[in-house]
């Protein structure tokens, strides 16, 4: 699993792409949201996966990266969510966070391809960080550094 380098140097770039983020506490979401509008990004929010699902075909223009949390309320998980829409548009960028280590959520998860994760709590400047590594790479890789 690839994660996003521990002591990022400088500060990530901005962008103006769209980015749905998901996570079922406010209290993480919103600022996290903040964050990415201040590096110029559209952001759009949603609570659980579901209505993550209702946001993404309400919204017209494309979807560059989900921003997910793995274990959310509802029916479904962040995981499953991010297959679904990767189903629909296979270049989405997809970021993971949760409250679990890195390794933990490989546990958990069985996850063996090469993600981009977020452990929580991170720093604003590591999301965006995160953000702009997943849109600057290539299609069919979504890999940042280890730490």
């Amino acid at each position: 699993m690839m994660v996003v380098q521990k002591d990022p140097v400088g500060r990530p770039g901005e962008g103006a792409e769209t980015i749905l983020l998901v996570d079922d506490e406010d209290a993480v979401r919103k600022p996290a949201a903040g964050v990415l509008k201040k590096y110029g990004y559209c952001v759009l929010q949603a609570a659980t996966a579901e209505e993550a699902l209702d946001v993404w075909k309400a919204h017209s223009a494309p979807i560059s990266v989900l921003v997910t949390d793995m274990v959310m309320t509802g029916d479904l998980s962040g995981w499953e969510l991010a297959q679904q829409l990767l189903d629909v548009q296979p270049t989405l960028k997809v970021i993971y966070t949760s409250g679990y280590s890195a390794k933990m959520a490989a546990e958990v998860f069985h996850i063996t391809s090469q993600i981009i994760f977020l452990q929580k709590p991170y720093l604003g400047q590591r999301l965006a960080e995160a953000v702009r590594t997943a849109l600057d790479s290539p299609a069919a890789t979504n890999n940042t550094e280890e730490k």
